[in-house]
């Protein structure tokens, strides 16, 4: 399918289909938005309940399991130890569990840092978020057409093209859900350490004010 045909595809019954399905999409996920606060809120309770004041000082498996069930995320005791000890520590906690998969101590053991090496250097870590957008916008692009000509198509016809658009528009949620994972872990690495954001356009301000 090249532009010629995609452009051909979306007219204005296409968007109107497309805005349908958009709607019928968002009653599943309203209730589970709703279901994921109410359960996040239980969890928080019994959190509660379950920590005391020596908590720290229990066995690594306690210490992890009760922050996963308080968080819903699987974090190292080490890291849970170093987190709970600095100023804050339920707003860092909470950060800490949104990007565990993205963090680490470093070296010295008194701060946290990118698991990935390449992630340290700030415009290799750029490079990959836009990448990452650029890839949700192309993909998202090419699973609605191929879901718009497979629905125009018929079911028989258009199975093909309705199979390449679920495929396609999968990996264009995937890419921007590491987008945003991967902002969240940069805003979290700079909460947790106390340090200035590393971001593209917090270093174009410094250079606009100095």
């Amino acid at each position: 399918m090249n532009a010629t045909e995609i452009s051909s595809v979306v007219k204005d019954g296409d968007l109107i289909t497309m805005a349908v399905i958009a709607g019928l999409a968002a009653v599943p996920l309203a209730k589970g938005i709703f279901f994921l606060i109410a359960t996040r809120r239980q969890r928080r309770k019994e959190f509660l309940e379950f920590w005391r004041t020596d908590s720290l000082e229990s066995s690594d498996l306690w210490l992890e399991e009760v922050i996963q069930h308080g968080y819903g995320a699987s974090v190292p005791a080490e890291l849970i130890r170093h987190v709970t000890r600095l100023s804050w520590p339920s707003k860092k906690l909470r950060r800490l569990a949104l990007s565990a998969d993205f963090l680490q101590m470093d070296a010295t053991g008194r701060s946290l840092t990118w698991s990935l090496r390449r992630r340290r250097i700030a415009y290799r870590l750029e490079l990959e978020m836009l990448l990452s957008v650029a890839g949700y916008i192309v993909l998202a692009v090419l699973g609605a057409a191929m879901l718009i000509t497979g629905a125009r198509q018929g079911l028989g016809e258009g199975i093909t093209a309705l199979g390449f658009g679920g495929v396609f528009a999968s990996a264009a949620c995937a890419s921007f859900l590491h987008f945003i994972s991967l902002v969240e872990a940069r805003s979290s690495l700079a909460i947790i350490n106390d340090a200035a954001r590393d971001g593209l356009w917090s270093r174009l301000r410094s250079k606009q004010s100095g």
